[in-house]
């Protein structure tokens, strides 16, 4: 966006906009192998954390460190 020399007011706008996007996918490459854990408790864990704030959908998702501190604290963080 620099090379076509746009202003940096509309490319904090353009990055602004992607950020919810790019949680999103944070957020669901993280968390993808334990919903698809063998194990029930981890399943439950999980599904707390999705009834959280990620079931309703991009720009809900919980921030990068609340999925990091929930995943320590739920002994799932390797």
């Amino acid at each position: 966006m620099k090379v076509i020399e746009l202003p940096q007011d509309r490319i904090d706008k353009v990055l602004s906009l992607s950020d919810p996007y790019d949680d999103f996918d944070y957020w669901s490459w993280t968390m993808s192998p334990i919903y698809r854990a063998e194990d029930e408790k981890v399943k439950a864990t999980a599904g707390q954390f999705y009834d959280y704030g990620a079931s309703k959908g991009i720009g809900h998702t919980p921030s990068a460190e609340a999925t990091e501190n929930f995943l320590k604290s739920n002994h799932l963080y390797v």
